[in-house]
């Protein structure tokens, strides 16, 4: 047998090699990623011949929903301000938003200097929770960044930039032991990350 993929003439993309993984003539068809345009509907027909006439052509239809990234929300940072290796923020991403044929949403938390974009310190990566507490250890000019993702692999990215004061404890140790006790670590995740961010003063 002979086979064949084709798409609807109206379609934004050819099926040209470039476009392609497997060629059109397979059994099984494969895009290269980012070829479909997100959002859009795709009508994809398979055919298949029998060259010796011994059996009629037929073909069948499949329409191809390519999702689209969640609705970009926000960042709420309660406090809006406070100190370095102190202030134990409460970080919500909020009024992100997807069709329910997308849901569940998961979401990856990391922040970074302004002035050091290279030194990512992450808080949580892929958790379908979308507030976290976190402390914060860099310069003063931080960026948080949030990535909302659905369930086909979909994602859109939000950043804030926020200021806060410079750490000067008068008893390190103390304050330390304060803040891995705290009441807002209740989880394994926050327990973690605050370690982390401890690890990341000391050694720096």
């Amino acid at each position: 047998f002979q086979y064949m993929w084709t798409l609807e003439e109206s379609a934004d993309v050819t099926l040209s090699s470039q476009n392609l993984v497997t060629p059109q003539n397979q059994l099984s068809l494969v895009l290269k990623g980012n070829v479909l345009t997100p959002g859009k509907d795709y009508t994809f027909r398979f055919s298949v011949r029998d060259p010796s006439g011994k059996y009629l052509s037929t073909f069948t239809q499949i329409i191809v929903s390519v999702s689209s990234p969640p609705s970009v929300g926000d960042i709420i940072l309660d406090p809006p301000t406070g100190t370095l290796m102190e202030t134990n923020f409460t970080i919500t991403a909020g009024n992100w938003d997807a069709p329910p044929r997308d849901l569940p949403l998961v979401y990856s938390f990391y922040y970074y200097s302004k002035s050091k974009p290279d030194k990512i310190s992450i808080i949580s990566v892929s958790q379908p929770v979308s507030q976290y507490h976190s402390i914060f250890w860099g310069t003063t000019e931080l960026v948080l960044v949030v990535i909302c993702t659905n369930r086909w692999g979909a994602s859109s990215t939000f950043n804030k930039t926020f200021f806060v004061e410079e750490f000067h404890p008068k008893d390190p140790t103390k304050s330390m032991i304060d803040l891995i006790t705290s009441s807002e670590n209740n989880t394994a995740s926050a327990v973690v990350s605050t370690v982390n961010t401890i690890g990341r003063y000391i050694n720096s």
